[in-house]
């Protein structure tokens, strides 16, 4: 779904329900790469496949 044609608009409408909102604002930052760590990946451990 596309809810605006462009970045810009976007933002006016982020900044207008903000503005609406309660409380401290707070930023929640991402990545697209995954942090491999020793024995994350490990055939043994605990997921339950099934």
């Amino acid at each position: 779904m596309i809810l605006a044609p462009r970045n810009n608009d976007v933002d006016g409408m982020n900044n207008k329900l903000l503005s609406m909102m309660s409380g401290e604002e707070q930023v929640f930052y991402s990545t697209d790469t995954v942090a491999w760590e020793a024995g994350a990946d490990d055939e043994t451990s605990d997921v339950n496949c099934g």
